[in-house]
């Protein structure tokens, strides 16, 4: 295992809390100022504190430092390596106390998608029930959307219901079962705790969805929808596309699985925005994705807006 974490003792975390404001799930800036084993000592904003790491570093190195925990007087830091971004899920369980991981920075993600709560209790309710049921991380989406329509799966019936719905989104079931869940999609009711209503209908091997915030007994405002549409050809397999109508504008992202194809799709912009043009259409955007899509819940994006203290727990 890669060690990448930084230990300010009890004798430096007063000092530097004097100095500069610090709380789990912050990011900060040091200078590293002396190495003497693993012992070094770190310049942070204007105060230089002994710190204590493993990490092999040298004298003027500058880093990038997430505080991991502050417990029994203790600050853990982890170092971010240049260039690398942390996650706002990871920053979020930082703050909970919690250590990241990648299932549960999935889990915080599709909670955070679909305007779900997010607190320690739902993350540890949700761990335990998946690893018991076997459930596996791509139908977490699906779990989470479900539990956002005010549908719980609870009992072991309800998980082969589950998996047997997921089949359906990743379009592995036969005609006849797909025009039933179809159906179930376009006649379930509105949401109980807001997120992503989703209708669907079959083209062929095509596939159509809207996408509204809306309740379904609601009327469908054009300004708050998007539509996807899949496409099937011999030569792309499958390309998604996202479409946003907003102040008589569409900005429309195309999804394809690999850079060849997007540069195929990238030579034919022009005449795509040339022919919706020539329809009426008012073109905002159109710009190309390199992204694998297993289904319509990886085109649903979140907002990627900072996790204050107050978001994460309401």
């Amino acid at each position: 295992m890669k060690v990448t974490g930084i230990q300010i003792p009890a004798s430096g975390v007063s000092k530097l809390q004097q100095s500069i404001s610090l709380n789990e799930g912050k990011i900060i800036k040091a200078e590293v100022m002396h190495v003497k084993g693993e012992q070094i000592k770190l310049k942070l904003g204007k105060t230089i504190i002994d710190a204590k790491t493993k990490v092999a570093l040298q004298q003027g190195d500058n880093l990038k430092l997430l505080v991991e925990s502050m417990k029994d007087n203790i600050i853990k830091l982890k170092i971010i390596p240049q260039g690398e971004t942390i996650k706002p899920e990871s920053i979020l369980l930082s703050r909970m106390g919690l250590t990241p991981s990648e299932r549960l920075e999935s889990m915080v993600g599709e909670l955070l998608k679909f305007k779900m709560p997010v607190s320690g209790q739902i993350l540890g309710e949700l761990t335990g029930f998946t690893k018991l049921h076997d459930i596996p991380k791509e139908t977490l989406p699906l779990l989470m959307w479900l539990k956002s329509s005010g549908i719980e799966v609870q009992s072991k019936q309800d998980v082969e219901a589950l998996l047997h719905l997921q089949r359906f989104f990743t379009e592995i079931l036969s005609e006849g079962e797909e025009n039933k869940f179809f159906n179930f999609l376009n006649k379930t009711e509105s949401m109980v705790l807001g997120g992503h209503n989703i209708y669907g209908w079959p083209l062929g091997e095509n596939r159509i969805y809207l996408l509204t915030n809306n309740s379904k007994n609601e009327k469908l405002d054009p300004n708050n929808c998007s539509i996807v549409v899949k496409t099937v050809s011999e030569y792309f397999e499958g390309l998604w596309f996202k479409i946003n109508y907003q102040n008589n504008s569409l900005d429309v992202i195309i999804h394809c699985d690999n850079e060849k194809r997007k540069k195929i799709l990238s030579g034919e912009i022009n005449l795509l925005e040339e022919n919706l043009s020539q329809l009426g259409y008012n073109i905002k955007n159109i710009q190309i994705e390199t992204k694998s899509i297993n289904s319509i819940f990886d085109v649903i994006t979140n907002s990627k807006k900072e996790i204050t203290g107050v978001n994460y727990k309401v």
